[in-house]
């Protein structure tokens, strides 16, 4: 594999920076992070591009919607919290949807007013999870040569589901090489914390896959059904018919 580049697609809080950390390991290639520069060496590629734009060869990861929006919310709520300029434009973007006391409220007050505006309004990306998702799976075959995964598969199993994206790009798999790399990046090694363990200050914030089930409202749930329920139901549906 050290001869071509392997890309890793998704929305952002979907999973990339771990998955792409764990494949670049076993792959044994680099893995640059927010570079400036063209990268024009063999490397992991991480990127939240569209289909038109997307490395040809690779992943397209997705992670059930009702965890992406609630961790982009803790997200952006700390990164709100920052002296920077970045955590300046989140500032201005919490304030305009909660008010000034938005740090200060319950953020399970907050997440009814947070998936309205995700999944109709103007979402704080420029780009809403509905319409990513929507726009990879109405994609021209061209666009479909990525394997399908989901978050899901690698925290449930992370060694098979690398195994299955192994094997789908023509690659001969190895136990021994894979155990390592995953052992490296597992959410244990890398936070020193058990998975489900929060920390609202850290990037790695809880390690687990749906953690929705035990926050998010009832109402809020029925709305992101009515909205996305059916996106969720197709991304299932072709991640099946590529697992096979």
């Amino acid at each position: 594999m050290r001869g071509r580049s392997f890309g890793v697609v998704e929305f952002p809080k979907s999973g990339g920076t771990w998955v792409s950390s764990i494949l670049g390991a076993y792959l044994d290639l680099p893995f640059p992070r927010q570079s400036a520069l063209p990268i024009v060496f063999p490397a992991i590629l991480h990127g939240h591009w569209k289909p038109r734009l997307s490395p040809r060869a690779g992943l397209f990861l997705f992670r059930d919607g009702r965890d992406v929006l609630i961790s982009l919310l803790h997200h952006s709520l700390r990164e709100a919290s920052q002296s920077t300029r970045a955590g300046a434009q989140y500032r201005r973007h919490l304030t305009a949807l909660f008010g000034p006391s938005f740090a200060e409220t319950a953020t399970d007050k907050l997440l009814a007013k947070w998936f309205e505006r995700e999944l109709e309004g103007a979402p704080i990306l420029g780009f809403s999870w509905v319409d990513y998702h929507r726009s990879w799976l109405s994609a021209s075959a061209a666009h479909l040569t990525l394997t399908y995964c989901s978050y899901e598969e690698f925290t449930n199993d992370t060694e098979q589901a690398l195994k299955r994206v192994v094997e789908a790009i023509g690659l001969r798999w190895d136990p021994l090489r894979a155990r390592p790399a995953i052992e490296r990046f597992s959410f244990s090694t890398v936070t020193g914390r058990d998975p489900g363990t929060i920390n609202e200050s850290s990037f790695h914030r809880s390690g687990i896959s749906g953690a929705w089930q035990s926050s998010l409202p009832a109402d809020v749930n029925d709305y992101f059904l009515e909205k996305a329920g059916d996106v969720l139901a197709d991304l299932n549906l072709q991640l099946s018919s590529t697992s096979r």
